[in-house]
């Protein structure tokens, strides 16, 4: 049987103590109910306040305190449960009727009031809160531990974004929760330290809700600056390279990312007011809402994590230990010889083979990838071949690959010459060459075929960068779609159900 790994072992060890602390708190706050009591006065006289219970077998007054609060002076009925059931509870002042309402007590001792789950009130959800920021605390411990522990080994892979992701998206969730927490508390001076936790799973579950836009807020200055950068990015780009479709992508998402924020903003100042008369409208529409409010965030987070992730495979130092080197291809000059581009690509090969036989004195071979395009005068393999020979690479330590048409089948086809070569691709070291923008997308085709490297990253212009993680961002919403759109739907189904129950 497997060993589970220690960062597992926490998150499982975290839980079940938070879960017993957890239920141990509810118990103990839930036995007790404070009631904030004004009377309709600002400072009302306990002595004026009557309290009738029904059967106070369940539950009895505890004691009627007068606290000074600001300008207020308010009363608070502290209620205590005594054994399980229910009962009705008037409170009157002055000979008012000022409020009627069930009181029941569980098993446990708890006390709530009212039926409705949602809206119950009890001091057992003064637990809650803390407890769920804990958990996504533990949760975000335990992602970070793996994520940084792949990063460290040099394992670069599309889920590595996702799992980076839903780190940063969690983390955004704990900050905004405690935002939107003190935000809706702001007046604990004011309404007294009863107020300060929420007592029904209404209070909570609509201060889930408010961090989706608080989250979006937060985030935007950096997303607004980022899509301006893009499309400065792709100005530079089309001026350097020429006009390309593919050459758009960081403007296109640039304006994604600001018109997505006017979007779900607009929804928010808007919608509710055309729908006024129709309390169902309204819940659906702001469930749907609050639903897209996170889905936009959580493609944010991924965007984010897409460009950690690639900037660390780029700078990830690769052992000198490594038997193959493959250079992926790109295009080549009319004369045969290699571009800028592809000539770094082959440079940076080059020096770390050389570093490595002055460190440990092992050479390793160099499969140059890629084919012949149909203006080019020979494969991009060959040329890359005749350039080696002429920085003194001997012909025995090249291995060509003159197949491959794009960079899935540099790798691929990479793969089955080395294979052939050493007969057993578990027992050597490979690592490829490749611009430091396409070091990712080399790792994650690699991945695909089940192939284990380390990326060599060789430095160009600045301007191909940003492109570069727009691609590989979407690169990753079409790998990982499926699991993508689960999330996305679960996230609307969750805020749809809520609010319509609520």
């Amino acid at each position: 049987m497997k060993r589970l790994k220690k960062r597992y072992i926490f998150f499982i060890v975290s839980c079940v103590i938070l879960a017993v602390v957890s239920s141990v708190g509810m118990v103990q706050l839930g036995r007790t109910y404070s009631l904030m009591f004004f009377g309709g006065e600002l400072s009302p006289n306990p002595s004026g306040i009557k309290t009738t219970i029904d059967d106070e077998s369940v539950v009895k007054v505890k004691n009627i305190s007068k606290q000074k609060l600001a300008e207020f002076s308010p009363a608070f009925i502290e209620f205590e449960a005594v054994g399980s059931g229910e009962t009705n509870v008037k409170i009157e002042y002055k000979g008012k009727i000022e409020s009627e309402e069930k009181y029941s007590v569980d098993s446990l001792g708890i006390i709530r009031i009212g039926d409705n789950p949602f809206t119950a009130r009890s001091n057992s959800f003064k637990a809650f809160f803390p407890t769920l920021i804990i958990f996504i605390a533990i949760l975000v411990i335990t992602l970070s531990v793996g994520f940084f522990e792949r990063i460290r080994n040099g394992d670069f892979s599309y889920p590595l974004i996702a799992r980076g992701g839903i780190i940063v998206y969690l983390t955004g969730n704990i900050a905004t929760l405690l935002i939107s927490f003190f935000l809706e508390n702001q007046n604990d001076a004011i309404f007294g330290a009863t107020s300060y936790w929420y007592t029904t799973m209404s209070d909570i579950l609509n201060l889930v809700a408010s961090g989706g836009m608080r989250f979006a807020i937060i985030m935007f200055p950096v997303a607004f600056i980022f899509a301006i950068a893009l499309s400065i990015s792709n100005i530079s780009l089309i001026i350097h390279e020429g006009f390309r479709p593919v050459n758009l992508l960081g403007i296109a998402l640039g304006m994604f990312i600001i018109f997505g924020f006017i979007g779900i903003s607009g929804i928010v100042s808007i919608a509710p007011i055309e729908t006024i008369e129709s309390n169902i409208n309204i819940n659906i529409i702001a469930a749907v809402n609050v639903a897209l409010e996170y889905a936009f965030v959580y493609l944010e987070c991924l965007l984010f994590s897409t460009i950690v992730c690639s900037f660390m495979a780029a700078r990830y130092k690769v052992k000198p230990e490594q038997d193959y080197i493959i250079i992926l291809g790109c295009a080549i000059r009319k004369d045969g010889t290699p571009t800028p581009i592809l000539r770094g690509r082959i440079d940076r090969a080059l020096e770390f083979e050389r570093e490595q036989f002055e460190k440990t004195g092992k050479h390793a071979k160099f499969v140059p990838s890629g084919g012949q395009g149909g203006n080019e005068v020979i494969s991009e393999a060959e040329s890359m071949r005749r350039y080696l020979i002429s920085q003194g690479i001997p012909e025995k330590q090249i291995i060509p690959e003159d197949k491959s048409v794009s960079t899935f089948e540099n790798m691929k086809f990479s793969k089955n010459k080395i294979e052939e070569d050493c007969g057993d691709l578990s027992k050597v070291n490979i690592a490829f060459s490749t611009t430091n923008y396409h070091v990712f997308r080399g790792y994650t085709l690699a991945d695909s075929l089940k192939m284990k490297v380390k990326g060599l990253s060789a430095k160009t212009k600045l301007y191909f960068f940003p492109n570069a993680f727009v691609r590989e961002f979407i690169g990753l919403l079409f790998e990982e779609k499926l699991k993508h759109l689960i999330f996305m739907a679960l996230i609307i189904l969750l805020f749809v159900t809520m609010v319509i129950v609520m």
